[in-house]
């Protein structure tokens, strides 16, 4: 056949019947003659009829052809022989059609009509006219043009107004438009092509009006005149406009633009112009407007002049306020005075004015009615009158109402006009006859009415010479001759008076002046001396004194006084009567007798007196009660003790006499077995008869011994016995376990530890530990040896073969005297030395800590295999010796493995390096942990999410990362941005173990450890509460987080394999919260952590709960806020002040700035504001006795109070603040005078720290700072004085409710009086107002109550006096009154029930319900009796001890504490919940010192101390130590010998070693092939002891403390077991575990630090292939193959080179060095016979071990390889293969070997060594980890870059759904 033919013709015109192209085929060979047959075989074609193909190959036109409807036609003609068979041959062709001008141009529209604005500027694009011309080329081009006419403004054409382009058709005005000129033009366009075809149309362009002519006012200046009276909206004027526009005009405004200021007048929209406001012509009388008129575009002004015109509108102004006239008395009348000044800004009649006069005694004066002068109308007297106040009324003539004053004050001047005037007409005075002389008589005493100092001076003088004197400036009239009453007894004289005025005047008086008698006779007692008795608890009568006098009258009254004796104010008498009586208790025991001295003193003068004395004895009664010597008593006894022996002796006292002070004894509780009996009258505690004590049963007893008196009623008090008993030597040791059965491998070195025995002694040291250990039996050849420290050794070399068994009769003797011991049988099993190391699982731990909080908790469990099956794996946490602590927050038990993170956990990453040991083998693992905070925020924007049938170790394995990526893909964020916050089952589903409650200081580490158990979870609901980020600092809310995925649960719950329950709806409802505002919460419980633990993670987090809480606006209350709490509920106050609410308040609440804020406007901050910078209190408080505030704290007190406040009183005492519970309390208190203590009980004592070196109560501000950490206490005044102290016992947990107290709780006796500020607790300021939603961010305490508070300090605090002290107790009330002497005392009122000077006497304390736990109260008087219920298991004051601690709970000596919630244990020596877990000392750091040995013992430690030193702590003789110092620096010659001796030793053993290596590598060189490849062979890197690693930038360690990041341990080289030693380099394989679900991916990255960590990885009980190098002679190969870094490209990940191939072109990039390796052998998979284990495997551990010398060798970088594996595979060259990147199968399960055959091909292929660098597979993509670690193992540089394009991530991640893939992925 001939070559194809692909022909184009091109033609322009073709008519009907045209030949285009002649076609011609021929054929080769002999068939070349044969005739064709030539068709149009073009089915497109064969219908139409365009073309035609005749016979002889000719293509004809046979249609009419259309460009314009297909420019082209692809043609297909057959050529067709006519031979059989027949031959074709096809010829594609392909015509062009060609174009020609017969299409005319077409507009798009015709006419064209638009509308344009006049206003538009000239050439402006009006209107585009558009014309298609369907030909090519030039005969499609278009060209416009306008046609010429006329344009209906003259002659002038078209083209003088508008253009038009010829090339786009736009049309544009020339000149300006002017809709009053023409309002349409009509234009023709015409569009003609390049060969003169053309087409017109009509442009018809409406000319739109604009506003383009401004208003006109009628006139240009408008004049006007209104009244000042006239009303707001009178029309002044009104104003018209013209407009020449037509369709465009508009409204007109109108307004004032100048003028008018004050805007005293408007303007209407009708150019009206009105009175806006009141004019005041006085102000302004006339007005000139500027008016302006606008229609919107121009504007015009108008002047507008307005006239204000007058009315009386103005009052009358009184100039002066006030007028001040002096004058003489004696001025005549119609004298001018003064004249009235006024003012009226009205003019005319409007200005007249009248005047009046007003006032008291206005008569006096006139004043002109229309002038206003004022002058005098009568005569003056001063002495009557001497000022004058008047008032000048003035009124407005024509207006009265409107008027003004101004007051007049006229002083009236002095005359003497007025004479002396005595001040009684006759004077009378007394005086004794024995008045010595110059005695005064009395006083003369006249006044002057005149005013002047001369007119009212006055002089006295008598008329009459006498026995008197008088003085004439003074008017004292004094004896000057001795008076005698029997010769003259009355004495009358004439007294003057004169003034010095002039002239001068004077009067006259008489002076009686009477001689009295002389008092001479005393009162006379009927007997000197009296004598009674009164017992000392009566008030009453005593005694009756009564006394005479011989005078009579005054000088016979008698009154009666005790002037001696009484001091103590316990006496009283009778003024009158003389009868003694008791006022004030009398106490026989202070003072038995009373000798008191009365006085009576009669009422003459002077008074005479006489006296008497009177002996009260006191008489007992029983008021007192027995009091012991201490506190508590302390005693010890031996358990062997003998019946009768003599334990303690207690000593009561009773200060009452007789029968009311003999004390009897008795045990009142705590010997419930009766084992000690006391005599009842010495006080002898002892032992009972036929008691025995046992020390093992009861360790100490508590017994409370009372001490009773005779009297009546009987009075007791109790005290506390405290009895150790001590320990004989009665228990022998016993072992842990009946018998021990262990197994020793046969390679174990000398000194190796077989057993450890764990020996207990019931008896107490010394009887007990230290044990001493023998082999009794079965150790007849001294294979075995018995450490003191418990433990079995070998002390020879085993050979199982020889022997395999030992029987051991092992001895333990305790250290009593005599000693006890006990047998155990040890059963030692040989056999053979490990094989396996322990693999262990790297794990990663993710812990979620609330506010940075973390309580401690288990955080996990290390995983680690052996497949030697007597291994006993030991687990550690391994540090560096220069590696900062951060392991101090850290445990791990030893033996299980589980991991503990302790209280005070911080935020951060951390890197536990893990170490197992078998004993033979260590292995090293990671555990990442990694401590993410849980903020608020994040609970404000959590979403619940509800599964079923799942418990949380699955999901957290298996479906959390699904998850994950499921709502990530669903509201499109980053995987990093999805975070989950808690997962545990619903509240109704079982609990794990691991939820228990918060532990408490000491017994934290152990008590997790001890309390850990594997209690399954059953599948039941789970809730998984998640966050999603926005960006870095905010979050998606939770309603948007709901809308998106509340309709795709379906979806979710398909793809993720789970059943999803629901999503958490918003309970909160719109009446839910009557008045208050409804938010659905998300809270935790940062106390109560879930642990969700498997083998590779852990997730930990506190619970959550979920709930609808109302939070009330300010003043309501209750669960839905449906009830008024308080007057804050009206609102009352401004919106920048807070409502606080007060019930002492008329209104019931005050308005105050917020906390932390002050100032009038509450703009301040004290914050930044600074302490002493404000200048002043922040939110002052005044309490006032009963006042207080409750709060209840959110925070626990158990372990730890932080409390400040500042305080300002004058008050000696009062309580602060006040925390309690049943017995538990803390107060902060004013006591002793001033002085600040705290007093504090924890259950063992109550504890006084008190700052007695100054006193707070001397009304400053003082700030207190109390810190309470455990027992220990300190308190700081104003940070200059301070004390410390504790509570006594060893009790240091605060039982308390969760209430604090500011003030008077009501319960206490002493409120506080005084001011308070500043209250914090934990540095954080507490609420004062009741306001939920203030309080929402307030997390330490919510204000419950506040009573009887004032929200403000006054400046001056009152002296509250005696009763400031409160000495009135049980809420007596305190009233100060002075006492019979008139000096200071004070009373107390009490209340009923309490009587006493002091109200202490309590009738009836059973009323308070003092006894616990339903035990009876029986009342004493003044005291009480709790009759404890059940059989003696409570005791105690209160029947308050023995509900959780009797018996004791607490093992090994602990001290068991009452709590509300159970027992706390206070261990010594030992840790746990119950004190039972042993603490070993030597376990962490050796407490011995200088070599010494430690040796743990049951609750201590014991060190073998070497020669040199001394017990108890091995240390060095201050003799020795100098010695030691100096062999420092100088060796003696028997060290010399030794060392020289020990290297020959040694150089000898190494080559003993080389020896018998030799040996051992020839004898294995001879083995059979066929055991050849499980021959491990040793790996050149574990030459590489020089290579350097670089660790990138180590992450956050937050407990650590240090930057600086150190090497971990490596892993020790694999010794030698039965073939040479040798170390491995193993590949990391990293595999996706089908198993382990989403876990997996968490595997692929593990770990996530860095990529050059030296911990050791493994996957997940996977064994990884080992590849053995060969032996290089090449030097530079060699260098090049130790060199390990070569493998990793800069940024951390292999190129992609194919290890199967060595195909010449594949790329090598130079970066790259090759590894020479030697492979081992395996079998060729295209043999199935030859390899009958291969067919099928899955995995590497399924591979035979059974390989023949002749198999192809061939390398599987890793079990992806032999799944692709095919015949097609070339056998790789054992000199050179190159590292080969290949991905793993998605659906590749693994496991741990089961069978002997998987056991050895696992040890085969195990790595013994993991390489530093080989923690991630080094050829793995770093996209195919997960995004979390993907970023944590980049070095930080390159962090930027990954975020950056992190959300370029979603591209390679799976849809929706593809979570799981179930089938292998391949790759290529």
């Amino acid at each position: 056949m001939p070559t194809k033919l692909f022909l184009k013709s091109f033609f322009f015109c073709s008519p009907v019947g045209r030949v285009i192209t002649q076609l011609e085929a021929k054929i080769d060979g002999d068939d070349s003659e044969s005739p064709l047959t030539y068709k149009l075989v073009s089915a497109a074609y064969v219908d139409q009829e365009l073309f035609q193909v005749d016979e002889e190959g000719r293509l004809i036109i046979s249609g009419r052809l259309d460009r314009e409807e297909a420019s082209k036609h692809d043609l297909t003609i057959s050529a067709e022989t006519k031979t059989s068979p027949t031959l074709n041959q096809y010829f594609p062709m392909t015509i062009q059609i060609l174009d020609s001008n017969d299409n005319a141009p077409e507009f798009h529209s015709d006419p064209y009509v638009v509308s344009v604005s006049e206003a538009i500027g000239v050439k402006t694009d009006i209107v585009q006219v558009k014309a298609d011309d369907l030909d090519f080329g030039n005969n499609g081009a278009v060209r416009y043009k306008l046609e010429e006419q006329q344009n209906g403004l003259g002659n002038h054409p078209w083209s003088s107004l508008f253009s038009i382009d010829m090339h786009s058709g736009w049309i544009q005005n020339l000149q300006p438009l002017d809709y009053e000129s023409q309002a349409r033009h009509d234009l023709v366009v015409k569009a003609e092509d390049g060969n003169g075809l053309s087409s017109s149309t009509t442009v018809r362009i409406h000319v739109q009006d604009v506003n383009d002519n401004p208003q006109q006012f009628s006139q240009r200046h408008f004049t006007a005149a209104v009244n000042e009276g006239a009303l707001p909206g009178t029309v002044v004027i009104q104003l018209n406009t013209e407009d020449a526009d037509q369709v465009a005009k508009t409204s007109v405004d109108f307004f004032i633009r100048d003028g008018d200021i004050e805007g005293k007048f408007a303007i209407k929209s009708n150019g009206e112009i009105y009175v806006s406001r009141p004019v005041d012509r006085e102000k302004q009388s006339v007005y000139k407007l500027i008016v302006a008129a606008s229609d919107g575009t121009f504007v015009t002004d108008a002047k507008v002049t307005i006239e204000i015109l007058d009315d009386n509108d103005n009052p009358p102004v009184c100039l002066k306020s006030s007028y001040s006239l002096k004058i003489s008395e004696d001025t005549n009348p119609g004298f001018y005075l003064t004249q009235i000044e006024v003012s009226d800004a009205d003019e005319g009649i409007n200005a007249k004015q009248v005047f009046e006069l007003i006032g008291e005694h206005f008569e006096h004066f006139d004043i002109d009615q229309e002038s206003g002068i004022l002058q005098t109308m009568l005569p003056l007297d001063r002495e009557k009158i001497s000022t004058f106040r008047l008032r000048a009324h003035v009124m407005d003539a024509s207006m009265p109402e409107w008027e003004c004053y101004s007051d007049i004050v006229i002083d009236i001047l002095d005359i003497n006009d007025n004479q002396p005037d005595f001040s009684q007409d006759v004077f009378t005075a007394s005086m004794r006859e024995d008045t010595p002389l110059g005695a005064i008589a009395t006083k003369i005493y006249a006044t002057d009415a005149d005013a002047l100092p001369l007119n009212k001076k006055i002089t006295y003088d008598l008329l009459d010479t006498s026995q008197f004197n008088i003085d004439s400036q003074s008017g004292l009239v004094r004896l000057s001759k001795e008076l005698d009453r029997e010769k003259q007894a009355l004495y009358n004289l004439t007294v003057r008076a004169m003034d010095q005025g002039l002239p001068r005047l004077s009067q006259v008086a008489n002076l009686i002046i009477l001689v009295l008698d002389v008092n001479d006779n005393p009162p006379e007692f009927r007997t000197r001396k009296y004598f009674a008795s009164v017992k000392e608890d009566a008030l009453t009568d005593v005694v009756r004194v009564q006394a005479t006098s011989k005078d009579a009258g005054v000088n016979a009254d008698i009154t009666y006084s005790i002037v001696a004796g009484n001091e103590a104010r316990k006496f009283d008498i009778h003024s009158k009567n003389g009868m003694i009586q008791v006022v004030n208790p009398l106490d026989h025991e202070t003072s038995k007798n009373y000798y008191l001295t009365i006085q009576a003193q009669d009422g003459g003068d002077p008074p005479l007196s006489n006296h008497a004395t009177v002996n009260i004895t006191v008489m007992d009664v029983n008021d007192n009660a027995p009091e012991f010597a201490q506190v508590s008593y302390n005693a010890m006894i031996n358990e062997a003790a003998l019946s009768g022996e003599k334990v303690a002796i207690v000593r009561a006292n009773d200060a009452d006499q007789g029968e009311n002070g003999q004390v009897l004894y008795s045990i009142r509780s705590g010997d419930r077995q009766k084992q000690f009996s006391i005599d009842s009258h010495q006080g002898v505690i002892s032992v009972n008869s036929g008691a025995t004590l046992d020390r093992e049963m009861i360790s100490s007893y508590v017994l409370e011994i009372e001490a009773a008196d005779h009297g009546v009623p009987v009075r007791s008090s109790t005290v506390l016995v405290n009895i150790d008993i001590t320990d004989a030597n009665d228990n022998p040791p016993v072992f842990a376990q009946e018998d021990y059965n262990v197994y020793v491998q046969e390679d174990k070195p000398f000194d190796f530890i077989v057993a450890r025995f764990s020996v207990t002694d019931a008896d107490d040291n010394p009887n007990g530990s230290p044990f001493t250990f023998d082999i009794r039996a079965g150790n007849e050849d001294n294979g075995f040896r018995v450490v003191q420290d418990g433990t079995l050794r070998t002390a020879a070399k085993f050979n199982h073969q020889i022997k395999n068994q030992y029987v051991l009769q092992i001895r333990a003797f305790d250290n009593g005297t005599p000693p006890l011991f006990s047998d155990v049988m040890v059963t030692v099993n040989i056999i053979e030395e490990s094989q396996y190391p322990p693999i262990v699982i790297p794990m990663k731990v993710e812990v979620k800590s609330y506010l940075d909080d973390f309580p401690g908790a288990l955080i996990g469990r290390v995983k680690a295999n052996d497949q030697d099956p007597y291994d006993q794996l030991t687990y550690d946490l391994v540090q560096a010796d220069n590696e900062a602590g951060g392991y101090n927050v850290f445990d791990i038990d030893h033996s299980k493995g589980t991991i503990i993170a302790l209280e005070g956990l911080d935020v951060g990453v951390y890197t536990l390096n893990i170490s197992v040991s078998d004993g033979k083998f260590t292995s090293y693992g990671e555990a990442i942990v990694t401590v993410d905070l849980i903020t608020d925020d994040m609970l404000d924007n959590g979403v619940i999410m509800r599964f079923n049938f799942i418990n949380p170790e699955d999901f957290v394995l298996s479906y959390a990362k699904g998850f994950v990526k499921i709502i990530k893909t669903i509201l499109n964020v980053r995987t990093s941005d999805v975070v989950i916050l808690s997962v545990h089952l619903s509240s109704s589903s079982p609990m794990t173990a691991s939820q228990h409650r918060r532990p408490r200081r000491d017994e934290k580490r152990a008590a997790m450890l001890a309390s850990i158990s594997n209690e399954t979870i059953d599948k039941a609901s789970l809730e998984v509460l998640f966050v999603v980020r926005k960006n870095k600092n905010e979050y998606l809310s939770k309603d948007k987080v709901n809308h998106g995925l509340k309709n795709k649960l379906h979806s979710i719950s398909k793809q993720l394999g789970l059943t999803v329950i629901e999503i958490q709806e918003d309970e909160c409802t719109s009446d839910h919260c009557q008045h208050g505002r409804c938010l659905d919460e998300v809270l935790m419980d940062e106390t109560a952590m879930v642990s969700v633990i498997t083998d590779v993670l852990s997730f930990v987090a506190p619970r959550h709960s979920h709930a609808a809480m109302c939070h009330c606006h300010q003043g309501y209350t209750g669960r839905t806020c449906d009830r008024i709490l308080n007057e804050c509920a009206k609102k009352p106050c401004p919106q920048h002040k807070l409502c606080i609410p007060m019930e002492n308040s008329e209104v019931g609440y005050k308005c105050a700035c917020p906390v932390g804020r002050i100032g009038e406007l509450c703009n301040v901050d004290i914050s930044t504001c600074g302490g002493d910078k404000c200048n002043h209190i922040v939110n002052p408080m005044t309490f006032k006795g009963h006042s207080y505030a409750q709060y209840d704290l959110s925070r626990s007190v158990e372990s730890h109070l932080s409390v400040q406040l500042g305080v300002r009183t004058l008050w000696t005492a009062g309580v602060l603040f006040e925390v309690s519970g049943q017995v538990d309390y803390a107060i902060l208190e004013i006591i002793q005078g001033g002085k600040l203590g705290f007093r504090f009980n924890f259950g063992s004592g109550e504890g006084l720290v008190m700052i007695s070196s100054m006193s707070v109560s001397d009304g400053h501000w003082h700030f207190i700072n109390l810190e309470r950490h455990g027992n220990s206490v300190k308190l700081v005044i104003d940070n200059k004085f301070e004390a410390q102290g504790s509570a006594p016992g060893v009790n240091d947990a605060l039982e308390a409710t969760h209430q604090l107290y500011i003030g008077n709780n009501k319960d206490l006796n002493k409120g506080f009086h005084g001011c308070l500020d500043g209250l914090k607790v934990d540095d954080i300021p507490l609420p004062i107002k009741i306001d939920d939603d203030v309080q929402e961010a307030v997390r330490v305490a919510e204000l419950k109550v506040i009573k009887e508070v004032d929200f403000k300090c006054d400046a001056r605090l009152v002296d509250p006096g005696l009763c400031g002290s409160q000495p009135c107790q049980n809420g007596g009330t305190c009233h100060e009154s002075p006492d019979a002497t008139g000096r200071r005392s004070y009373k107390c009122i009490c209340n009923p029930r309490f009587s006493g000077t002091q109200c202490q006497e309590d009738s009836n304390p059973c009323l308070s319900n003092p006894c616990l736990h339903g035990a009876k109260c029986v009342n004493l008087n003044n005291d009480y009796h709790c009759e404890c219920p059940g059989n003696g298991q409570l005791s105690g004051k209160r029947c308050h001890y023995g509900q959780h601690c009797n018996p004791n709970p607490c093992l090994n000596g602990g001290v068991c504490e009452e709590a509300s919630h159970g027992p706390l244990c206070q261990c010594r020596g030992f840790t746990g919940g119950n004190c039972s877990i042993d603490i070993n000392e030597c376990l962490r750091q050796n407490p011995c010192h200088n070599g010494g040995t430690c040796i743990n013992t049951l609750g201590s430690f014991k060190c073998q101390c070497p020669a040199g030193t001394i017990e108890p702590y091995c240390r060095i003789l201050e003799g020795q130590q100098s010695k030691e110092e100096q062999r420092d620096y100088a060796f003696k010659l028997e060290e010399m010998v030794g060392i020289i001796a020990s290297l020959f030793g040694l150089v000898l053993l190494v080559l003993l070693w080389v020896l018998c290596r030799k040996f051992r590598v020839v004898k294995h060189n001879h083995r059979p092939a066929t055991n050849r490849s499980s021959t491990l062979i040793q790996n050149d890197f574990d030459k590489a002891e020089n290579i350097q690693m670089r660790h990138p930038e180590p992450l956050k360690l937050n407990n650590l403390e240090n930057d600086l990041y150190v090497q971990r341990p490596l892993i020790s080289p694999l010794p030698r077991s039965g073939i040479p030693a040798q170390q491995e380099t193993s590949f990391n394989y990293v595999d996706t575990v089908r198993s382990y679900g989403s876990a997996a991916d968490e595997l692929e990255s593990l770990p996530p630090t860095r990529l050059t960590s030296h911990d050791y990885i493994q996957s997940i009980q996977k064994p990884m292939a080992a590849v053995a190098p060969s032996v290089i002679n090449d030097q530079a190969s060699m260098i090049q193959s130790r060199n390990l870094l070569d493998f990793y490209p800069s940024k951390g990940k292999l190129n992609n080179v194919d290890l199967r191939s060595n195909v010449s072109n594949s790329p090598r990039p130079s970066s790259f060095k090759p590894l020479k390796v030697n492979l081992p052998t395996v079998p060729n998979p295209t043999n199935p016979t030859d390899s009958p284990g291969l067919k099928g495997a899955t995995s590497l551990s399924s591979l035979q071990t059974s390989v023949n010398a002749e198999d192809t060798p061939k390398y599987f970088w890793d079990s992806f390889d032999l799944n692709n594996a095919n015949a097609e595979n070339e056998p790789l060259e054992p000199s050179e293969v190159t590292a080969h990147p290949c991905d793993v199968s998605a659906s590749e399960s693994s496991h741990a070997p089961t069978t002997a055959d998987e056991t050895e091909r696992a040890r085969l292929l195990m790595p013994q060594q993991q390489h530093p660098l080989t923690n991630v597979d080094p050829t793995r993509d770093i996209e195919t980890l997960a995004e979390d670690v993907r970023i944590a193992t980049m070095p930080r540089r390159l962090h930027k870059e990954q975020e950056e394009i992190s959300n370029a991530d979603t591209e390679d991640e799976p849809p929706l759904g593809a979570v799981f893939p179930k089938k292998p992925v391949s790759t290529r």
